[in-house]
């Protein structure tokens, strides 16, 4: 993408910035919540459509909850079981929810117990889906 942004352009991004500079790299839980309540406002918004004019605000509000993650959560605590209850608690879903992503309801009961270990292709459509790090599935 090549942008040749004039002057009064910048002028209009520094003025409009004034109200928006919350939109930043959180530092605190709190900042960090509010980034995340941001963002599930924009995927309800945009929903999967990658030509919205606000699609390049979602990605960048995405890396920076991604790159807070990173730097701040430690995933080899977790096991893909918790984990998975992360998911339903973060995105507000049901077990059943999952079972498109898993292969079913059963899967997704026997994983939850720990009597089922996720698979590979469960593992990256649970990452792309939901934008975590493939790494926090292994144990």
């Amino acid at each position: 993408m090549n942008i040749v942004l004039e002057k009064t352009e910048f002028t209009e991004a520094v003025d409009s910035w004034k109200s928006a500079s919350w939109i930043c790299y959180p530092h605190s839980s709190n900042e960090y919540d509010h980034l995340a309540r941001f963002l599930d406002y924009l995927l309800d918004t945009i929903g999967k459509n990658e030509n919205h004019y606000l699609y390049p605000l979602l990605e960048t509000v995405e890396f920076l909850i991604a790159k807070y993650d990173e730097e701040n959560v430690d995933f080899k605590e977790q096991t893909p079981e918790n984990m998975l209850n992360f998911i339903i608690d973060q995105y507000d879903l049901k077990q059943k929810d999952l079972a498109k992503y898993l292969g079913g309801q059963s899967v997704v009961s026997e994983i939850l117990s720990g009597n089922r270990k996720l698979n590979r292709r469960q593992i990256e459509e649970l990452s792309l889906s939901f934008k975590i790090p493939i790494s926090a599935f292994w144990k």
